[in-house]
This record gives structure tokens, sequence and C-alpha cells, in this order.
């Protein structure tokens, strides 16, 4: 998956992927399963569906930090930015 330091992510992007996550989501993801892969046009490569939800909790939350994305990656998500933030 794309973090927001790939070369692929861009302001643009993150704000297409999560809605894209959202158009595919409307029918539910499946993330227990890791096999079945889906395909973003916003981004290249194949994703599970926890790398989806992922991509969408972080693309809605950089945009609004207080959003509830409603998928209880939160504690996650400040872990995650706070390790990018000692990194140099």
């Amino acid at each position: 998956m794309h973090s927001t330091a790939s070369p692929a992510w861009t302001r643009q992007t993150s704000a297409r992927s999560p809605c894209e996550v959202a158009l595919l989501g409307r029918q539910g993801l499946r993330i227990n399963d890791s096999d079945t892969r889906d395909t973003l046009r916003s981004l290249p490569g194949e994703f599970n569906a926890l790398n989806l939800l992922w991509l969408m909790h972080t693309g809605v939350r950089s945009f609004d930090p207080s959003a509830d994305t409603g998928t209880d990656l939160d504690k996650e998500y400040d872990v995650a930015k706070a390790m990018r933030g000692k990194k140099s």
C-alpha cells in the first residue's frame, strides 16, 4: 500500500482515493480476506480490503483530523502519525 510519503501520493490522490474506497465499500469490504484484491483508478497496484480501509481512514483524517470514519483505526492512525513525526 502507498503511504503519504510515496511519490504516487499527491493531494489530489488523497482526495480521490477515499472516495473510490467508499464506493467500493458500498457492498462491504471483506477485511478478513487478504487474498481478494481490488484496484483503484487513483493509485497503481492492487489492494486487499484492509489496505483499502486504512487508505480511506488516512485520506479522510488528512482532510479533517477530527472526522469519525467509523473504522475504529484511530489509535493506529495516531501511533503512525507519531512515528512519522519522529523520523528525521
